[in-house]
């Protein structure tokens, strides 16, 4: 996840769960280019890409990998051929302004619905990418 201002890092802690870090008994790491921020047993802060990061778990042992970011994030893991599955949530807004989450990208990126479920009016829809023929 992003560590910048107004990034998912930041919303995480000072809004969404400020009292407690919502992902206990997994590693995180959060892109960041500051210098003085300190790791401990649940959050390593990494100076690195999205790309290179998620392409060095990826030659390690471990289970799935789930990307929790925003445009910049994804848009660098989908240039480099690094997502395998996509978890999309509509939320029941249309709002006026904002950023792209996905970019403009050279090639199509064919996708197939594994599954999708409704709650409260949210649509979370899981897509994995579909092999070329």
């Amino acid at each position: 996840m992003g560590r910048r201002e107004y990034k998912t890092y930041q919303q995480v802690v000072e809004e969404l769960a400020p009292e407690q870090w919502p992902y206990h008994g997994l590693t995180s790491h959060v892109l960041t280019r500051r210098k003085l921020v300190r790791n401990d047993e649940q959050i390593e802060f990494v100076d690195s890409s999205a790309a290179d990061l998620i392409a060095t778990l990826k030659r390690q042992a471990g289970k799935s990998i789930w990307v929790c970011g925003g445009a910049n994030v994804i848009n660098q893991l989908i240039e480099a051929d690094l997502v395998d599955e996509y978890y999309l949530t509509i939320m029941p807004i249309i709002l006026g302004d904002g950023i792209r989450l996905f970019e403009t990208h050279e090639k199509a990126l064919p996708l197939r619905l594994v599954t999708s479920s409704s709650e409260n009016g949210v649509l979370t829809c899981i897509y994995h990418r579909r092999t070329q023929n």
